[in-house]
Parts: structure tokens; sequence; C-alpha cells
């Protein structure tokens, strides 16, 4: 499935994207590989025009582990100790470790899927933000009370803008 035509959705930010990446050869720099994050371990490959590969994890290849998910909580509310923090990575070795032994039939269901690649503009036209300043690709711009104005900047809280009216509701 490789070649210049195949694009890829992916719907996570893990490392499976880097394996994506390195199978495939779509990268975000040849935006060829589009990240939409809602937390899936759900693939689609763009092979022609309108017709795609879904490919989505099966709940039951993944390893249930009550300790694991007690550990992640620990490290994530940073309360882990350096015991705490081993044992889960080794958990999580393992857990790679039987994922990787699953046969692909049992790992991800598959179809055929109706799928259209998101035109978007290319362009690296750079400007600056009307409010930080900051270089911003032209078409990543906001309006914004009459100015133009980085994501980051509108999506800001208000102690972050500089004035002239705005305000973030």
């Amino acid at each position: 499935m490789y070649g210049a035509d195949l694009h890829v959705i992916v719907e996570n930010t893990t490392p499976a994207v880097d394996a994506v990446q390195l199978l495939t050869g779509c990268t975000l720099g040849n935006h060829r590989l589009r990240l939409c994050d809602y937390g899936k371990h759900v693939y689609i490959f763009v092979y022609s025009e309108g017709e795609g590969l879904r490919l989505s994890l099966l709940p039951e290849a993944v390893p249930e582990s009550a300790q694991f998910l007690a550990l992640e909580q620990v490290i994530q509310a940073e309360r882990a100790t350096m015991l705490q923090t081993a044992r889960y990575h080794a958990l999580l070795n393992e857990r790679i470790a039987a994922l990787c032994a699953v046969p692909d039939d049992r790992l991800f269901s598959m179809q055929r899927t109706s799928a259209q690649w998101p035109e978007e503009p290319l362009t690296s036209a750079l400007v600056t933000c009307d409010n930080c300043g900051e270089m911003v690709i032209r078409t990543h711009r906001v309006r914004y009370d009459g100015r133009q104005l980085c994501r980051s900047c509108a999506d800001a809280p208000n102690d972050r803008l500089d004035g002239a009216g705005i305000t973030i509701n």
C-alpha cells in the first residue's frame, strides 16, 4: 500500500502514528498524514479517490490489567514512586508484546469505506499575528474582532490578549 497516492487519517496521537509514518511514507510534512485526535486506534488508509480501508482496534485484543490502570492513575496524579513507575513500564512493555503477538484478524476490524481526503489550501506563506507578533501560516489565522490572530492567541484567556477591545467568550 505504499505510494504517492496513499494518504492516511489517524485518530490518535500515540507512538503507533510513528509506525504508520515509517511503514507508509505518509507524514505530516508531506501532507499525506492527517491527525484527528479522537483518542481511538482507528487508521483510515485512503488509496484512491473516495475509497479507503478503515482499521479499528478490537477491544478483545487489548489485554486487561487492573494493576496497569491503577498505576497509570497514580502516575497521572504525580504521586508515583520510582518502584511504581518502573512496574508500570514493565506492564506497558508486556502489554505491547501481547498486542504484537495477536494475529492481524484478531487485532483490528477491517472494512472498506468511502473516504474523502480533506482538501486544504497548501501554502507556506508566513504572516505575523496581530496580537503576539509571531509568524503564522497565513491560512491558519483566525479573524477576531477585526484582527488576524494565530489560533493560540484567539484561544487564549483574556489576559494574554493585549487590548484593542478583544475579548474571548
